[in-house]
């Protein structure tokens, strides 16, 4: 299992190599477009130019989509919930210029548009190298997750999961190990601009490496106004999670993790945030 998956949660890599890549969605144009990482923080150099994956992302076609390992073989994949066709995954196995020529229908069992789920993640919760699909339930605090059992070419989730229980106006925005136990945490949007973490059991998982026991809250950073909190990347290489949000003005920024995490003074986890690139107002989904 690599060190991305156990720090961010899952692999967004979609060469394989390892680094933290982006993928979003215009919503205007329905463009899906690729940021490469170049491999380390360098302010408007983090990221190489982005390439065109695809123009037919469009919001009326595609609700929700994300990117992550589903087969194990270290390659982010794109997994999609679609208007009125299910979901699709987009297996990733050559180059970005064929990455959505294929595409699979994925029976997952339950119905994971907006009128049932409020937010969607993806994170590899039992740390098996294959992520999993993590929602809060629409109108509760309910989060659940659909464990990934794909093996021999064959996609299967299991039923829905209780994972953890938030507040109606929460928004997860991710999982990781910001607490740097070696675990993952959920990273949660909170009203009033504050992000938090939950640290699930301070005793170590469960059966299977499924979260278990009485768990811990932490605000780790106090956002700023007019900032949106997007996601959880290994921005810098270090093989910690940092956070990115989009400010107002379109720029998209980066919370570096300090490196340690000290539960008296959790706000000193993340460092002041870091401009990595302009002109991100039009992307409305950013993985």
């Amino acid at each position: 299992m690599s060190t991305m998956i156990n720090t961010s949660g899952r692999t967004t890599s979609l060469r394989g190599d390892g680094r933290s890549d982006i993928v979003v969605r215009n919503y205007y144009t329905g463009q899906l477009l690729a940021f490469p990482h170049r491999g380390l923080l360098d302010g408007l150099d983090t990221y190489e130019a982005p390439v065109t994956v695809s123009d037919a992302f469009g919001p009326r076609s595609v609700e929700w989509l994300s990117v992550g390992d589903f087969t194990g073989d270290g390659r982010a994949d794109i997994f999609v919930v679609t208007v009125g066709d299910g979901c699709r995954l987009y297996r990733n196995t050559s180059d970005l210029a064929r990455l959505t020529a294929t595409t699979l229908a994925v029976d997952t069992g339950c119905d994971l548009s907006h009128a049932a789920y409020h937010s969607v993640l993806l994170a590899d919760v039992t740390g098996d190298g294959k992520v999993d699909i993590v929602g809060r339930r629409a109108g509760t605090g309910e989060v659940e997750v659909l464990l990934n059992g794909y093996a021999n070419d064959v996609f299967a989730f299991s039923a829905p999961r209780p994972l953890a229980t938030l507040r109606n106006t929460d928004y997860i925005v991710g999982m990781a190990d910001v607490t740097l136990t070696g675990r993952l945490d959920l990273v949660v949007s909170r009203a009033g601009g504050r992000l938090a973490v939950f640290e699930f059991s301070q005793g170590g998982a469960g059966t299977g490496g499924f979260p278990a026991g009485d768990g811990q809250w932490y605000p780790v950073v106090e956002v700023a106004g007019g900032v949106r909190m997007v996601g959880v990347s290994d921005v810098d290489g270090d093989g910690r999670p940092d956070l990115l949000g989009v400010r107002a003005d379109g720029a998209l920024i980066a919370y570096p993790h300090s490196g340690v995490f000290w539960p008296h003074d959790p706000l000193a986890t993340f460092l002041p945030p870091v401009v990595v690139g302009v002109g991100w107002c039009e992307f409305d989904l950013i993985n």
